[in-house]
């Protein structure tokens, strides 16, 4: 076993917080160790390089009519945090870091759930971008925001790496000690190019930093930013001179860019169940996806099936346990067109009587633990792009987000693409 937490100091605390109410029936811990690092060159501006870790506690009690949330920032140091509790309260309440939320009084977890012990579970054989030397990465970086310069109408050059590492320990008082760690790397190039004053922005492999997955160094290998910056300077370039979007009813192809943007907004978060019960109203929103439309709303055609997988090797949504400890799962959303499953936790899945898929998860150790979305994923048709360009005589092919903006249903959007290109007769 690796880490900084010996396993029997986590069961130790376990045992007393299980002892601090009668009425629990289920307490959980988790320690986070997080080493981040964030490097950018973007010129005329100075490049940043950061490195930061932080570690934390986090706890729930739960019984029939709510739950206990507690963090630190220095680890597992129990007599520090302040006493979880369950109040007859229908509000969150935030007070000297612990939060209190009032549940409905079904919502628990099944007595009969076991616990799961995994001494240690990674992402495989990777190369640790954390470990690389700095200068390698710098390199990389400089040399691409080069080439995005060399023309004179490119203002504004930026290349972006970002490396996260989270080693996750878990352990409840029905039985599991889990250890995850999780690593992620990302990067991308932005051209920002001006004339007449006019500026277009063309982004590289995505925008808004780039794309990201739970691998290592060798994703950014597999991005090639260097040998992709001349083809992204070259089409900003062209959009100062491009003519504008036709306005006209028409056939539209969304780019695998933009259509992943549009299910995580459109069909992830809706079928979030803590978001349909209202829990992140405050926050959030709520969903157009009510509870009544369970297994008789029509989603889209009978193509359309779409499907929840925390599996998949490299996705951002991969994991082996959610910080619940329930199981990793691969489960369906829509069904040809229907929609059929929601993202539930332990708390929100007896509403539908349900078990958790697990999907619980904390963004940070000083977070709570709620419905986040895994890898929502479109299962692709039979027709290759070229043939559903090639079968369309009239169009437009839309990439590559620009901007974005969706009501707090989840319902009614808009959006705009970097790029799109006018399709005729299949060309």
């Amino acid at each position: 076993m690796t880490g900084h937490i010996p396993r029997n100091r986590l069961a130790k605390l376990i045992h007393k917080m299980g002892s601090l109410g009668p009425r629990s029936d289920h307490t959980h811990m988790a320690h986070q160790d997080i080493d981040q690092l964030r490097q950018f060159v973007q010129i005329p501006s100075p490049e940043e390089v950061s490195d930061t870790g932080s570690a934390a506690v986090i706890g729930p009690r739960k019984d029939r009519t709510g739950f206990g949330f507690g963090t630190h920032p220095h680890g597992p140091e129990f007599d520090q945090m302040k006493t979880f509790l369950v109040l007859p309260d229908p509000l969150l309440t935030i007070k000297n870091r612990t939060a209190v939320i009032q549940l409905n009084q079904n919502h628990h977890q099944d007595p009969d759930r076991k616990g799961h012990d995994q001494d240690e579970r990674s992402g495989g054989q990777i190369k640790n971008p954390l470990q690389d030397p700095l200068s390698e990465k710098i390199d990389l970086l400089l040399a691409s925001e080069k080439i995005l310069r060399a023309n004179p109408k490119v203002k504004i050059g930026l290349a972006t790496l970002s490396f996260l590492r989270c080693k996750k320990y878990f352990a409840s008082t029905e039985g599991s000690w889990l250890e995850q760690e999780i690593i992620i790397s990302g990067g991308g190039i932005q051209c920002y190019a001006m004339q007449n004053g006019e500026m277009q922005r063309r982004s590289y492999p995505a925008a808004f930093g780039g794309n990201y997955a739970q691998k290592g160094y060798e994703f950014i290998e597999q991005l090639d930013l260097v040998g992709n910056a001349e083809q992204t300077r070259e089409e900003a370039l062209m959009l100062l001179s491009a003519d504008p979007c036709p306005s006209m009813k028409t056939t539209v192809i969304v780019g695998s860019n933009q259509l992943a943007l549009q299910v995580h907004e459109s069909i992830g978060h809706p079928t979030e169940l803590d978001r349909v019960l209202g829990s992140e109203e405050s926050y959030a929103g709520t969903s157009f996806v009510t509870l009544e439309k369970l297994g008789n709303f029509r989603y889209g055609s009978d193509k359309v099936n779409v499907y929840a997988d925390a599996t998949i090797e490299g996705g951002l949504g991969t994991f082996g346990f959610d910080d619940e400890g329930t199981p990793a799962q691969r489960f369906p959303i829509i069904k040809q067109g229907i929609f059929v499953n929601y993202l539930t936790s332990r708390d929100t899945a007896p509403v539908i009587n349900q078990k958790s898929n697990g999907t619980a998860r904390a963004a940070s150790w000083n977070r709570i633990p709620l419905i986040r979305m895994t890898n929502i994923n479109l299962e692709p048709g039979e027709w290759p792009l070229d043939d559903l360009i090639a079968d369309t005589k009239e169009g437009i092919y839309l990439d590559t987000n620009q901007s974005w903006s969706i009501d707090d249903k989840r319902l009614n959007f808009q959006f705009g693409t970097e790029i799109a290109y006018q399709i005729e007769n299949g060309k």
